[in-house]
C-alpha cells in the first residue's frame, strides 16, 4: 500500500497541503493491518515542483513497471506552524496553487523510484481548471490508450471538476479530450472529486466522493459512473457506497470523511475498496486522526 502521511500532532485540515509524505506500507493479506516500511518520496529542494509536500498517490502496474501517480507541492515559506491554521500561509494559497499532478516510476514497488522533472499537466489560467492540476486517476483503457483524469477548479473557492486526458502510455504525454470538464452537474451546484478509473468487464468505471450530496443523496458518499470511450460518463442513480462503517465486530460508525476510494481488482472484479477516512464529528474541518480502511466486496481468502 501507497499512502499519505503526516506527524499526528498535526491535524489533517488544512496541513495536508505542507506536510505530507507518501509511504509504502506491507502487510501479509491486503485485509492485515499494513506496517509503514519507507518513506518513497520525501521532501526535496523547494525550487523541485514537488519539493516540500507528495500526496494522494496511486499506483498501477503496466507492461512490467509500476507508475506512482501523485500531486506534488510546493512553496517558498518555511514549514508552517500546526498551531495556527488560519496563518498568512494558508490565506495566501500557496501550496494549494502549486499543486501539480506527476509520476515516478519502478521496476518493482520497493523502487528505486525516478522521480520527474517536471509535472505531467499544467492548470490553464483563465478556464475551468485554472487552479491547479491534482487527484490524478490513470487507467489503461486498450488500444495504446492510457487515461488520465484529473481534478481542478477555476478558482480558490469554486467548485471542484474533473477533466480527461489520453496518451500513448502511462508517461504521457497526456492531452486533455475535450476543453470542458467530463460532468455536466457542475452547472447544478454539485461537485465531486477522489475519483479511481479501473476497467470493467462491460466498460470502463469511477469510483468519485459526492462532495455536497446533490448527487446521491448523502454529502460525503460514494457516486458511480461508467464509459464505454472515457469520453462520455454517465452517472448511476443511488449511493455506491455510504458514508458509514460496519466492522466485523457487529458496531457501526458513521466518520467525518470518506475520501480518495482506490478499486482492487481480483480476477477482472472489485474484491476490495481503500478508503482513507477521518474521526468525526463532521468533515475534514474536525477532524484529528486520519486512517486506512480496507473493505472486503467479496468473500475473504487467503489468496
Amino acid at each position: 500500500m501507497f499512502a499519505s502521511i503526516w506527524e499526528q500532532s498535526v491535524p489533517f485540515h488544512p496541513f495536508w497541503v505542507s506536510h505530507s509524505r507518501i509511504v509504502r506500507a506491507f502487510a501479509p493479506r491486503i485485509e492485515d493491518p499494513f506496517v509503514i516500511e519507507e518513506e518513497v518520496l520525501p521532501p526535496r529542494s523547494p525550487a523541485c515542483w514537488d519539493g516540500r509536500a507528495t500526496h494522494n498517490p496511486t499506483v498501477v502496474s503496466h507492461g512490467g513497471r509500476y507508475y506512482l501517480y501523485y500531486t506534488g507541492i510546493t512553496y517558498p515559506e518555511p514549514f508552517p506552524d500546526p498551531s495556527d491554521g488560519s496563518s498568512p500561509f494558508f490565506r495566501s494559497q500557496t501550496a494549494r496553487r502549486s499543486q501539480r499532478i506527476g509520476v515516478a516510476v519502478a521496476s518493482h514497488p520497493r523502487g528505486p523510484w525516478r522521480r520527474p522533472a517536471a509535472p505531467l499537466l499544467e492548470p490553464r489560467p483563465g478556464r475551468w481548471d485554472a487552479l491547479m492540476t491534482t487527484n490524478a486517476a490513470p487507467c489503461a483503457a486498450g488500444e495504446g490508450r492510457f487515461l488520465l483524469a484529473y481534478k481542478s477548479s477555476p478558482a480558490p473557492r469554486g467548485l471542484l471538476m474533473y477533466g480527461m486526458t489520453c496518451g500513448p502510455g502511462p508517461e504521457g504525454p497526456f492531452a486533455r479530450i475535450s476543453d470542458q470538464p467530463i460532468f455536466d452537474f457542475y452547472a447544478h451546484g454539485n461537485h465531486s472529486e477522489d475519483a479511481c478509473i479501473w476497467r470493467g468487464r462491460d466498460g470502463l468505471e469511477m469510483l468519485m466522493k459526492d462532495m455536497t450530496g446533490g448527487l446521491c443523496g448523502e454529502a460525503g458518499a460514494g457516486i458511480h459512473a461508467t464509459s464505454e470511450d472515457g469520453v462520455k460518463w454517465n452517472v448511476s442513480p443511488g449511493i455506491a457506497f455510504p458514508r458509514q462503517l460496519d466492522w466485523t465486530d457487529g458496531t457501526r460508525s458513521h466518520p467525518g470523511c470518506l475520501e480518495r476510494p482506490q478499486i482492487v481488482l481480483h480476477d477482472g472484479r472489485p474484491s476490495h475498496l481503500v478508503l482513507a477516512m477521518t474521526d468525526g464529528p463532521e468533515t475534514i474541518l474536525n477532524a484529528r486522526h486520519t486512517r486506512n480502511v480496507v473493505v472486503p466486496l467479496l468473500p475473504t481468502t487467503n489468496a
